[in-house]
């Protein structure tokens, strides 16, 4: 007697299953049914199924996010084979790289208001611990060295604090720059901004060199918000560090952080200047006395950078700054500004001592135009 055949295999699960699981899901978010529910179809859609992408589609791009929430789980067969399909679907299209950094953030704060905060923390830090092993290999395994430097650059920074992750974008850069090949990252939009600014910092001459030229040509791309990691320089290096802000691993010299400060501030659009130097707050104080410790050829870039900020900001919201945190008057610090030896060596020392006029005249054309805000205190 012949058998029977088997059962044929239940048909695919389709976009409104899924989006309808993840209401029911977000309506109860203490359920863990419900949550064990989505998820279920979740692994059944994205990864037993053929989406191919997942973050740059409308329809699933939310469900995609929620789907993170495998990492918090304990890892097996199944999240390590959610991973590995996560990673393959990032590896084939930079619209989709872009899209899942900006939903891993908009979840972030999402979940800030459902769990604590070291549960958070604990989630998100294993998702980018796992994004940087995931470009490292990246680099690794592909001749696409450009896919893997946006893949990088796009995670709002964070990523290049991972000294692997780092070196191979440093590596790959440079050698594009070596062979003359130009690596263009603006063709990926203004997402990619904050990381090409952190590596205008590093020690390595091309790669600071490429990313300054390509922020040159970001310019006309570019919100406050992208610039945001100019912040995170400044705090960490005058020892007021923000938490939550990307910070460089690299060291830097002071020279390459004032000239880098410099060439930043020299490609911003007045608003984002003006939002950027609002954005200072605290580290108004901090930056004054890194002024008044820079010596030779760095500290005309110090003063050129403080210009901008002085400039850029309301002065009434900037001085009382100076004074409470450094005890010190505005005409107080224009003294002792006036004072350091690179500038008393380019005037006469009777001129310094009365703060007059002819002080600024007689400084040098290279001086006199980052030395203008002192005007309204002689």
């Amino acid at each position: 007697m012949a058998s029977l055949p088997p059962p044929p295999p239940p048909p695919p699960l389709t976009v409104a299953e899924l989006q309808l699981s993840l209401q029911r899901m977000r309506r109860n978010t203490q359920n863990k049914v419900l949550l064990g529910e989505f998820l279920l179809c979740g692994y059944q859609y994205f990864v037993e199924g053929q989406a191919r992408c997942w973050w740059c589609r409308h329809e699933t791009q939310e469900a995609a996010a929620e789907m993170l929430h495998l990492f918090a789980l304990k890892q097996n067969d199944h999240t390590e084979k959610y991973k590995q399909t996560l990673a393959g679907r990032l590896a084939e299209c930079d619209r989709c790289v872009a899209v899942y950094y900006n939903a891993k953030s908009a979840l972030r704060r999402r979940y800030e208001g459902l769990y604590d905060n070291a549960t958070v923390d604990s989630v998100f830090s294993a998702i980018e611990d796992w994004d940087a092993q995931r470009i490292v290999r990246r680099f690794a395994s592909t001749s696409n060295g450009r896919g893997a430097v946006i893949d990088a650059l796009a995670g709002t920074a964070s990523l290049l604090k991972h000294r692997e992750v780092e070196d191979r974008v440093c590596a790959h850069v440079e050698s594009c720059q070596a062979s003359g090949l130009w690596l263009d990252a603006t063709v990926a939009g203004s997402g990619l901004l904050p990381g090409v600014l952190l590596l205008c910092f590093t020690a390595n001459q091309r790669v600071r060199g490429w990313a300054r030229q390509t922020l040159k040509h970001s310019a006309s791309k570019s919100t406050a918000t992208h610039w945001q990691p100019a912040l995170s320089v400044m705090a960490d290096v005058f020892g007021a560090p923000m938490v939550g802000a990307p910070v460089a691993t690299f060291q830097f010299s002071r020279d390459s952080l004032w000239h880098g400060l410099r060439a930043v501030f020299a490609r911003l659009a007045p608003e984002a200047k003006r939002s950027l130097a609002e954005g200072l707050g605290s580290l108004v104080g901090p930056l004054c006395r890194a002024v008044l410790a820079a010596e030779g050829a760095e500290f005309v870039d110090a003063l050129r950078v403080f210009s901008e900020i002085v400039g850029a900001s309301e002065a009434p919201s900037v001085w009382p700054a100076v004074a409470q945190c450094e005890q010190i008057t505005p005409v107080g610090f224009a003294r002792a500004i006036l004072g350091c030896d690179d500038v008393r060596r380019q005037l006469e020392a009777d001129e310094v001592s009365s703060l007059s006029d002819g002080a600024l005249e007689a400084c040098s054309r290279r001086l006199r135009p980052v030395l203008d805000w002192i005007n309204p205190f002689l």
